[in-house]
């Protein structure tokens, strides 16, 4: 069995490199590469409306062995939006930014360093007319949406980790620094400069036998974001547990997930950079989510998913949210070097504390390949 440096907790908190946090320095992992379809789509009715959002993603993502103890992996994508209203249609579609990430172990597995690149190739000057009432909607986290966001500014994530071990178990600590390049949102609308954020994070993996189990805990604090110099807003602290349970059988895999977050109060700025209001933009979130998958001789596997969200009430007046997600996945082995999976889950629900129905559903498939 290849060795894990230090768990996903670490990676994890590389928030600017979130779609390829997978990696772990894992020994003797070859070359590969993984292209991605994925496509969801939302309903919302209540209020005398109704309204529809689609949204298609082509993820493109790989991983590259450097030398002994040292991986670069990269992440980028073509993302489509199309939203329907009872005012008319918009869309909104073009690439993210390029995102590269290099790891490398020290010490014989005891500490790691992680530095990443975001590299404004994605789609930035939105248009305040066609595309604004979109991008809004990609806001809304009580829509689960593979990409909220396209092109951004140049960025940098600083990460340091370490791991040891504690009787049976393995505990590990990072800190992650990610800087956040100013860049036009909106075309016209001037410079925007998201401020920049730090992420702590502990945790701890353990097992027995086929099981195996982990935990950690992480607090993030945000700068100020400005518009042309000026301080407009103030993204609150956050503070998330996770908790996770796995089974490996020959014939047999099983996940369990549950996380739950805390988030803080949000600033906002008038023109002479007074402070405006401070409430909560977005409630506290609880999320559950478990897999199961029988596999075969041939290595083809199958199985349902079911996942469970409660996201509380802001304080801007806009109740809590009920969403239950379910379904299947499936995939297998082609030849040696390959490998497609697929899944299919429905979405039902509610928002503002009953007043809005929510429905949907996501179909992905995914290749991946090594060499």
């Amino acid at each position: 069995m290849r060795r894990i440096l230090i768990s996903s907790l670490l990676l994890a908190a590389v928030a600017l490199a979130a779609p390829i946090a997978t990696a772990q320095i894992l020994y003797g992992q070859p070359t590969s590469g993984n292209l991605g379809l994925i496509y969801t789509h939302w309903k919302l009715e209540g209020l005398g409306g109704e309204l529809t959002l689609g949204q298609w993603l082509l993820p493109v993502n790989g991983f590259l062995p450097l030398g002994d103890d040292l991986e670069a992996r990269y992440y980028v994508a073509r993302v489509g939006n199309a939203l329907s209203t009872i005012a008319g249609d918009q869309e909104l579609d073009g690439l993210t930014d390029l995102r590269v990430q290099i790891a490398r172990s020290l010490a014989r597995d005891r500490y790691l360093l992680s530095a990443g690149l975001n590299l404004p190739t994605g789609k930035t000057g939105l248009d305040p007319g066609s595309e604004l009432p979109v991008m809004t909607m990609l806001t809304q986290n009580f829509l689960q949406l593979p990409a909220r966001r396209l092109g951004e500014g140049f960025g940098l994530n600083l990460l340091a980790g370490t791991a040891a071990t504690w009787g049976e178990r393995r505990v590990g600590f990072s800190v992650a620094f990610n800087y956040e390049g100013a860049y036009e949102a909106y075309a016209g609308a001037g410079d925007y400069d998201p401020g920049d954020s730090l992420v702590l994070t502990a945790g701890v993996q353990g097992g027995r036998g086929p099981w195996t189990w982990h935990g950690d805990v992480s607090f993030t604090t945000h700068g100020d974001d400005q518009l042309d110099g000026r301080k407009v807003y103030s993204q609150g602290d956050q503070l998330g547990w996770q908790a996770g349970a796995q089974l490996a059988r020959p014939n047999r895999r099983a996940s369990l997930q549950a996380r739950y977050l805390i988030r803080g109060r949000n600033e906002q700025f008038d023109a002479a950079e007074s402070l405006a209001s401070r409430l909560k933009v977005y409630g506290n979130e609880l999320a559950l989510a478990g897999t199961l998958a029988w596999v075969r001789f041939d290595g083809l596997y199958g199985g349902p998913v079911a996942e469970f969200r409660r996201i509380a009430g802001n304080e801007y007046g806009f109740g809590g949210t009920t969403v239950l997600g379910f379904g299947l996945l499936a995939g297998r082995p082609l030849g040696r070097q390959f490998d497609l999976s697929g899944g299919l889950k429905f979405f039902t629900g509610n928002t503002d504390d009953g007043n809005i129905d929510l429905s949907g559903y996501q179909v992905s498939l995914s290749l991946s390949g090594h060499l």
